[in-house]
């Protein structure tokens, strides 16, 4: 599961414990568990690890034959990397970042 739809899964659940005779909810899962291979290890190991994620990809992979990981996700290995920054997801860098952005 990848970490958006466990973020879904969680308040699904807390929202039906809190209403219980609430409508039935459907989670539809629209990332796939190889954007996130660091996340997605933490979870299924319990450790956090400083390995390529392309490398835990294949490490993930291993853990069970039917997983797989898109073409298109792997091949990223071997492309430019073009964008290097870094921001801190808060809400006044994303917006400092964006109006930079628009200022040229």
């Amino acid at each position: 599961m990848d970490p958006h739809t466990a973020v879904a899964w969680e308040v699904t659940k807390r929202y039906k414990k809190k209403f219980p005779d609430a409508v039935p909810v459907v989670i539809c899962a629209t990332a796939h568990w190889s954007k996130f291979p660091k996340d997605v290890y933490k979870a299924l190991t319990g450790f956090e690890t400083d390995d390529d994620e392309f490398a835990l990809i294949q490490t993930i992979k291993k853990m069970d034959s039917k997983i797989h990981a898109p073409r298109n996700i792997l091949d990223l290995k071997n492309k430019k990397v073009l964008h290097k920054g870094k921001i801190q997801a808060t809400k006044d860098d994303v917006e400092k970042i964006i109006l930079q952005y628009l200022s040229k």
